[in-house]
């Protein structure tokens, strides 16, 4: 549940925030390393995993407080009826008046065969756990920031050229009318013109919400500074892939959830020789002391009288203490042998899947490099018609249905290209979640 909070923050901060107050001035211009360190500063998702960190180390302080001394103490006052006499005879009086009970225990173990070390050992790997939670939710934030930044470049870079595009037609429709050309040649343009208009609306507002966004998520707060990309439009930039066995190593190494699930088998094992050696006696210090008092019953003189009025007791020695829970511990022994096999069929699942995962990422970066290449190729096509188009319009060569036909080939090439330019970069952005480390060469360098 919690690894979802950032995502429905975003969702609600987005929803309370109408396109139409979206200002365009106080933006200040940011580069993706710095939006990433900003990012990672202002998040309230990893202050809040790093407290669960604290958690688990304050589990330790627990551990250490349960084989520490234990001293039980218990004082009380009450009312009792006056009685005097010994242990023969007796006469009651009728008053009454206080007395002051009170009582000691203590319990040091000394000798628990090493059922603090394992217990100890368990919670530090319990710990390193919720330090790899950490890095998960840094990993999960990081991949948001490079989806909207680039998110945000492709918008921008898709609102320039609509508007461009939108100035060009318009200029051509102009000269159409001064011409006096057909009439269905302008209305051709018109609604090309419209068309137009009405792409522009929409990419404006992915434009303002993709910004807004990553405003929020820089800042960390709903009213904090606008940011925006330096960049002024979205770029391709060539990095080189390395071996598949490169990234899988780099991921044994570094990857979050695998070192969690060796914590988890680790910590397990642990926990099962300390639940072992529960059934063991704990050797140690055992103390017991007794107190009470009142003047409403006689001090018996003998010290072999049993007088629980006026009593001052103190035993002292070297004992065990035991539990005895007739197949409890037994029980636990199980489910915890059970819980380790689980770990080890996941650690086994994990692996396999990991290096099919990178395998298919990498395949991802290589199919989203041909598209940029081909789109690239196609693009420049596309232009060249458009502008051949055009030139044969302004002659009266051509009518308006073609240049409909050129414009609409040039705008599906550009917004295919810089998708294509996006899906590059967001596949970087994955390979690198899945190792569990930055590896896109434009961040490391």
């Amino acid at each position: 549940m919690t690894k979802r909070i950032l995502s429905l923050k975003l969702l609600i901060f987005l929803l309370c925030f109408p396109v139409q107050v979206f200002a365009e001035n106080n933006i200040e211009k940011v580069d993706l390393k710095n939006a990433i360190q900003l990012s990672l500063k202002n998040s309230d998702t990893i202050q809040e995993k790093k407290l669960d960190v604290k958690k688990a180390e304050n589990l330790q302080t627990e551990i250490r407080g349960n084989f520490n001394p234990k001293v039980n103490v218990n004082l009380g006052v009450g009312p009792i009826n006056k009685e005097t006499g010994d242990a023969l005879t007796s006469q009651t009086k009728n008053s009454w008046g206080p007395i002051l009970i009170g009582n000691i225990k203590l319990t040091y173990p000394l000798w628990a065969w090493g059922k603090k070390k394992d217990l100890l050992n368990a919670a530090s790997y319990a710990k390193n756990i919720e330090e790899q939670n950490v890095k998960i939710e840094k990993s999960d934030l990081i991949s948001n920031i490079k989806k909207l930044y680039f998110g945000h470049l492709l918008s921008k870079t898709l609102l320039k050229f609509a508007n461009e595009t939108k100035d060009d037609v318009e200029g051509i429709l102009s000269d159409m009318k001064k011409k006096k050309s057909s009439k269905e040649d302008q209305f051709r343009l018109e609604i090309l013109i419209s068309d137009i208009k009405t792409k522009i609306i929409e990419i404006k507002e992915k434009f303002l919400l993709t910004r807004k966004a990553l405003s929020f998520l820089i800042s960390g707060k709903e009213n904090g500074m606008n940011y925006s990309p330096q960049e002024d439009w979205l770029e391709y930039k060539k990095r080189t892939v390395r071996k598949n066995e490169y990234y899988i190593s780099l991921a044994k190494k570094s990857l979050p959830q695998w070192d969690q699930i060796n914590s988890g088998i680790l910590a397990k094992k642990d926990l099962l020789k300390a639940e072992k050696k529960s059934k063991y006696p704990i050797f140690g210090i055992l103390a017991e002391g007794k107190w009470s008092q009142t003047n409403q019953r006689n001090k018996q003189q003998s010290s072999f009288a049993f007088d629980p009025y006026n009593e001052k007791s103190l035993s002292i020695g070297l004992g065990v203490t035991m539990d005895l829970d007739w197949g409890i511990t037994d029980s636990k022994i199980e489910k915890i042998k059970l819980d380790i096999g689980k770990l080890e069929k996941k650690n086994s699942f994990a692996q396999k899947a990991l290096t099919i995962q990178i395998i298919k990422s990498i395949e991802r970066i290589r199919t989203s490099e041909k598209k940029v290449k081909y789109l690239k190729r196609a693009k420049k096509f596309a232009k060249k018609w458009l502008s051949r188009v055009v030139m044969a319009i302004s002659m009266g060569l051509l009518n308006s249905e073609k240049i409909v036909d050129a414009y609409g080939a040039r705008a599906l090439t550009f917004k295919n290209y810089f998708e294509a330019i996006f899906e590059h970069h967001m596949a970087w952005s994955n390979l690198s979640k899945i190792i569990g480390q930055e590896i896109d060469p434009i961040l490391i360098k």
